[in-house]
């Protein structure tokens, strides 16, 4: 019977000893570096940022970032100041995040929100370069039904047929027709630049090699009230940042009166 009771006893501290090994064995399979109590392990970097870096040498930054670290532990004489700055910082960090937190759960805004802004403020809004909506097609010399194609397009008839052709045959095709764009994105790719872009009008450029169609159906210069499109998105991050800053002062505003009424705000009296 105490033969078994051994016997059994001693199989335990042998799988302990087992279990303990396998352990560490597992808990060092992705460590990448050691100093002293300091381990640098793979799931420590961001998998993104692992993929883009000599892993060698970083392996060698973290070492040398470790080593100094624990000797500035060792022999630094503020540490109280130290201690300090990180709490400052900790908590700028946590408040920051908070509010962003705050920002995302609870404020938002609609698109009459937008809207019924810019029309109050629009005035404040002028563009400083000219502004196009239209279609651009770079088209090689001499194509298949090209003369039907420019037909076409002076027309203004664009309709799938249009789209078919630029699809086949161009080098390039660009239709922004619903999206305004700072004209230079596209005249730069002209022989030459219009002195001024029409309503409603097709420029037609070519060379030894190809046909140049810019056909422009509104255009703005700079100076003019910037289209809806253009500011939306700066304006929905003014209303944002007005929205995120009223939301987090009435916060902040009702938990100063909830702790004064509980007691737990005091402002102490200079004796």
């Amino acid at each position: 019977m105490r033969c078994n009771y051994i016997n059994m006893k001693y199989c335990i501290i042998v799988a302990l000893i087992c279990l303990f090994f396998a352990t560490s064995c597992k808990d060092n399979t992705n460590v990448l570096a050691v100093v002293n109590k300091h381990k640098l392990k793979v799931q420590d970097i961001e998998p993104n940022f692992l993929q883009n870096i000599d892993t060698a040498q970083y392996v060698q930054d973290w070492i040398k970032q470790t080593v100094l670290y624990d000797l500035a532990n060792k022999n630094i004489t503020n540490k109280t100041l130290i201690d300090k700055q990180v709490e400052e910082y900790r908590k700028t960090i946590t408040i920051h995040q908070y509010q962003q937190q705050l920002v995302t759960q609870f404020t938002s805004v609609t698109d009459d929100e937008i809207n019924q802004f810019y029309q109050q403020n629009k005035d404040n809004y002028t563009i400083n370069e000219t502004v196009i909506q239209g279609i651009f097609v770079l088209l090689p010399l001499n194509k298949t039904n090209q003369n039907k194609f420019l037909k076409l397009l002076r027309q203004g008839n664009w309709g799938e047929e249009i789209e078919d052709f630029c699809l086949l045959n161009a080098i390039m095709f660009e239709d922004f027709r619903d999206t305004w764009i700072n004209s230079y994105y596209i005249t730069k790719y002209l022989p030459q630049t219009p002195s001024i872009l029409t309503n409603n009008k097709l420029y037609h450029y070519t060379d030894d090699n190809y046909n140049y169609l810019l056909y422009v159906t509104n255009s703005l210069t700079s100076g003019n009230i910037a289209p809806l499109e253009l500011v939306y998105n700066s304006i929905k991050q003014v209303l944002t940042t007005n929205k995120s800053e009223n939301l987090i002062d009435s916060i902040v505003n009702q938990t100063i009166l909830k702790e004064k009424h509980n007691n737990n705000i005091k402002i102490m009296s200079k004796q």
